[in-house]
């Protein structure tokens, strides 16, 4: 194994370690197997299209990846007791290590995202390591977006049914009807009759204009178990449409456990035509 050089100084003519940080302006690449630890900022206005090697992020301070041009990694890994913020997408060809600390990125800009391309993937996704805000896949059909919020890994499986050139995901642990990290907001109580009631406690956005089913899971922070005479049999996946601006029943093809805990797999759907999807039940015969 190549030894892990550590950027912490001016290093070559091809990038040079301003007080901010790591800043690439030339075509700086990182060949043969080589290991580059990142303790800093990476501020990328240059080609950077890394072929091979491994360029990680470590250290006990927060490191921001901004830019004009998006970075592009063979595998990349975050080892932190902080966060990296990307202000730039973040391109990943084959592998993200997740081992601690979170990639976050603006909760109102999908295009800046964490995106795994054509062959990427990861490993090592916790509740202590994952993406907080979007994750993007690019020319893939089937993945488990490693998405979530400060606390907790709530991850969505896409299964396209063909290849997706792209598709964004987020997680939000907030009331639809009025969240805190978004400009636009979803009243769970503007609905379809035929939607009992729609979840105010967490919601994901996933955009693909691709046909594909989604598979998202509820535990006991879901509180599923509070909605009046709620029980497995009764939970719907349901999303914001964009064309009525109403929830409405997407549908469930698959569906396991009980209200602590359990999965869902919708119907098939376009994702690009709904803002938000969510857990929703069913209504009582008494609210028809």
């Amino acid at each position: 194994m190549k030894p892990l050089l550590h950027i912490t100084a001016l290093l070559s003519v091809s990038f040079t370690l301003a007080q901010s940080g790591l800043y690439n302006s030339g075509n700086f690449t990182v060949h043969n197997n080589a290991q580059i630890g990142l303790h800093t900022d990476f501020i990328n206005d240059a080609n950077f299209d890394q072929t091979n090697g491994l360029v990680g992020f470590y250290g006990n301070r927060p490191i921001i990846v901004s830019g004009s041009i998006p970075p592009t990694l063979w595998d990349t890994e975050i080892l932190m007791n902080s966060n990296v913020f990307l202000q730039n997408a973040l391109l990943v060809r084959n592998n993200v290590n997740f081992i601690d600390g979170d990639f976050l990125t603006p909760t109102n800009i999908s295009a800046v995202n964490l995106n795994f391309m054509d062959t990427g993937f990861f490993t090592g996704e916790s509740d202590a390591s994952k993406v907080t805000g979007f994750a993007a896949i690019t020319n893939q059909d089937v993945f488990s977006f490693p998405v979530g919020d400060s606390a907790q890994l709530r991850p969505l499986i896409l299964n396209s049914q063909g290849n997706t050139p792209l598709a964004v995901c987020a997680y939000f642990f907030e009331d639809p009807s009025n969240p805190e990290s978004i400009l636009q907001g979803f009243d769970t109580e503007q609905k379809v009759r035929d939607i009992g009631t729609v979840s105010d406690r967490e919601f994901w956005i996933i955009q693909s204009d691709v046909l594909a089913q989604v598979t998202i899971s509820w535990n006991t922070r879901s509180d599923l178990a509070t909605i009046p005479n709620a029980t497995p049999e009764s939970i719907i996946v349901v999303g914001w449409s964009k064309a009525s601006n109403q929830w409405v029943i997407i549908g469930n093809s698959a569906i396991s456990g009980d209200l602590a805990q359990g999965f869902i797999t919708s119907q098939t759907f376009v994702p690009s035509d709904y803002a938000a999807i969510t857990f929703g039940t069913i209504p009582l015969p008494t609210d028809t």
